[in-house]
């Protein structure tokens, strides 16, 4: 008997609501107990072709508990637990910006301790075989110097206030990739249904069609070492030019091969990380979801719109939740000075407004001002 990687010592449950808990067993474990001590709270779990889940009552906030989990002699007990407010993070480089370099992230490093936040980051797998591994040094972290300089900044400071306006700990679960579409996150039944999402994946079929697993695997690492050694280039070049042009630098410095073949060990590739990250952590209880994307699918802006609709739906499925609250937050003012100007940003904006008004239980932050030209 396992419990899924979220499931660890610091970690915070959904307050006010039920509570899953499920992970993996065999089929020789026939009962699975799932208890909160301190609470008085003891539940038996459903096991189904080997998988496990049990279902807690609606908790009142708690500063610290623990989460026992039982099946015959196995007992696995995870400490300091808390009840509060759990949300997830995710979407690409925007929610995965780190602290630490934030503006103000060293300053806030320093202080982060005193702050009654913790952070779960799934781990970053492109591939299923690679995720037994990954997990094995995943876990909820508290906030320190050290914990807090890899975490979501955007994630960071939303836990930081809302702990502060309502009295309780603030969980934040990091599920994100830059440079991601949200055709990633995505299962490939959501994007087929649609005749204006299916482009997403014939594009990838069409990419990767006679290749056999062993070739798309030789050419991505084919790509991944030449784009480390171009990447190394760039930034030796950045440092004694930091002015240069990007033509100007990529003339210096090689092609930029960015984001490199499609296959199945792209993790930009469609469905892809719907498979190897989404699935490891839904259904963990959530108050919500905080989404801040859209810059990677501005080459087809008019379908966006029916790409957060989709996604929207997809993920309170695999909640199983169709009142999930889903927060974006509506792109800035932004371009690089070499880029033209397509609009299409300005259409991503609109698509994400659409959403805002016509898909319930979501919100929009808007930060049209907060961008930063050529940056």
């Amino acid at each position: 008997m396992k419990a899924a990687a979220v499931f660890s010592d610091n970690m915070v449950l959904q307050r006010e609501r039920y509570v899953r808990i499920f992970g993996t067993c065999t089929n020789n474990e026939k009962v699975i107990t799932v208890s909160v001590p301190e609470l008085l709270i003891s539940v038996r779990a459903i096991i189904r072709k080997g998988r496990w889940e049990a279902l807690l009552p609606p908790m009142t906030e708690c500063s610290k508990c623990t989460l026992e989990i039982a099946c015959g002699a196995i007992r696995k007990v995870f400490r300091n637990v808390a009840i509060g407010e759990v949300w997830l993070a995710g979407g690409q480089s925007n929610m995965e910006f780190e602290l630490r370099n934030d503006k103000n992230g060293v300053r806030e490093l320093v202080s982060c301790g005193e702050e009654d936040v913790r952070y779960y980051y799934t781990p970053k797998c492109a591939m299923p075989e690679e995720l037994e591994g990954a997990e094995k040094n995943t876990g909820w972290s508290l906030p320190s110097a050290d914990n807090s300089a890899a975490w979501s900044a955007a994630g960071y400071y939303f836990a930081k206030e809302l702990s502060r306006r309502l009295g309780v700990t603030v969980g934040i679960i990091g599920c994100n990739w830059g440079g991601t579409s949200a055709s990633a996150w995505m299962s490939r039944e959501y994007l087929e249904q649609d005749s204006r999402l299916r482009p997403y994946v014939e594009d990838y079929d069409k990419a990767v069609k006679g290749k056999s697993r062993k070739k798309m695997i030789a050419e991505y690492d084919e790509y991944a070492a030449y784009q480390e050694g171009w990447e190394k280039r760039v930034a030796a070049c950045y440092a004694e030019k930091p002015d240069i042009e990007w033509h100007d630098l990529l003339a210096e410095c090689g092609e930029n091969r960015y984001p490199g073949p499609m296959g199945i060990k792209n993790p930009m590739r469609p469905c892809g990380l719907h498979e190897t990250m989404v699935s490891r952590i839904a259904p963990y209880t959530l108050r919500g979801v905080l989404w801040y994307q859209g810059e990677s699918d501005d080459h087809r802006p008019q379908t966006y719109y029916a790409l957060m609709k989709a996604l929207i739906e997809n993920w309170r499925r695999d909640w199983r939740d169709d009142k999930l609250p889903f927060v974006m937050v509506q792109l800035p003012m932004f371009r690089y000075k070499d880029d033209p100007d397509t609009k299409s940003w300005a259409l991503i904006r609109e698509a994400q407004e659409r959403v805002f008004r016509t898909v319930k239980n979501t919100g929009l932050a808007v930060c049209l001002d907060c961008g930063e030209f050529n940056n």
